[in-house]
């Protein structure tokens, strides 16, 4: 009876990298892990595990906390654009969800997320209303993260690494945004966002709204976003719309949990 080998990875060093991404993954709650305890677990000297952890660590993959090992923002990323990709790929509850959603707000809704620093469009649910305002204009997958409402709360929620990413990809704001003419000033203005949980763009004729989708972890994977026309706008119903916006948002959320 012949024995089953484990079959050995061609790059044995790539495979001792992954296996530490996996036990930090494990780590959901991110605790982290000491450098003693990730050698003990994958049975390896504290040098080699070192050297790996180094590397993670300069690649985004790991982060280092005075020798406890987390999993990096790179890794948090990925998590987030896979789920940006089940709702690419059609996925119907999510769809079906949207569309519900753009019913009782009866207007065109926009789900936005980042994928691999930039600002794109990951599902789209049009209202009934006989004018309305074209969401595939105002949201283009070419258009900057500052010029949309979406943009701007992913940008305020996004991780630092992340931030930069957008401004080497963006530049500054400049006429796009409120004439913002430095990262500090943008900076400054993303935080108000953050702080008060929403986006709100009423300049022109367009009036346009976004919040953040929250993961379990308290990062945010996607913006909401509402467009209609500047006309439809009362106090009254600007207040209902955007009730009904953050209580769309936490449904949407709930199906990650449930998922």
């Amino acid at each position: 009876m012949t024995q089953n080998k484990k079959t050995k990875a061609p790059v044995e060093a790539l495979r001792k990298g992954l296996q530490i991404l996996e036990l930090l993954n494990a780590d959901w709650r991110r605790e982290g892990i000491p450098l003693a305890q990730i050698a003990q677990q994958m049975g390896q000297n504290k040098t080699t595990i070192h050297n790996l952890l180094k590397t993670l660590v300069i690649c985004g993959f790991a982060e280092n906390n005075d020798g406890i090992y987390t999993t990096g923002w790179k890794v948090r990323r990925l998590a987030k654009e896979q789920l940006a990709g089940d709702i690419v790929n059609q996925n119907q509850k999510w769809i079906g969800a949207l569309a519900v959603l753009a019913e009782k707000i009866e207007e065109p809704l926009v789900l936005a997320s980042l994928i691999q620093g930039r600002r794109q469009v990951i599902a789209r649910a049009e209202s009934t209303q006989s004018v309305q305002v074209n969401s595939k204009f105002c949201e283009q997958n070419d258009m900057t993260t500052w010029e949309t409402v979406t943009g701007r709360v992913l940008a305020a929620y996004a991780l630092e690494q992340e931030k930069l990413q957008l401004f080497e990809t963006d530049g500054i704001p400049g006429r796009r945004w409120n004439g913002l003419s430095t990262i500090e000033e943008t900076l400054e203005e993303l935080d108000r966002i953050k702080a008060n949980g929403i986006a709100i763009d009423a300049e022109g004729e367009v009036f346009s709204a976004a919040v953040p989708i929250m993961t379990p972890d308290g990062s945010v994977f996607a913006a909401l976003g509402v467009y209609l026309p500047m006309f439809r706008i009362s106090p009254y119903r600007r207040s209902c719309i955007l009730k009904l916006l953050k209580e769309g948002a936490e449904t949407l959320a709930s199906l990650i949990r449930n998922s």
